[in-house]
């Protein structure tokens, strides 16, 4: 499975909101927002903390992607 955060970082654009922001707003330290703008895998306890700032679910935050079958084959 791939999964992005993609999504959820460009509803905080439209917002005027970046992922420094995040950081300086203490919702999540720096490395996590580094990890949320890389798509790397981000601990759990700041998802929630994004989750519980921004009062939406974790599927708001974190969109999971099937692989595709060409992923599949790279392998």
């Amino acid at each position: 499975m791939r999964f992005t955060y993609k999504p959820f970082l460009d509803s905080l654009l439209n917002k005027g909101i970046t992922v420094n922001s995040l950081k300086k707003l203490g919702v999540v330290p720096d490395h996590s927002c580094r990890k949320l703008a890389h798509d790397e895998p981000v601990d759990l306890k700041h998802i929630i903390s994004l989750c519980e700032y921004f009062n939406v679910g974790i599927e708001e935050v974190v969109t999971i992607m099937p692989e595709s079958e060409s992923d599949d084959k790279r392998e």
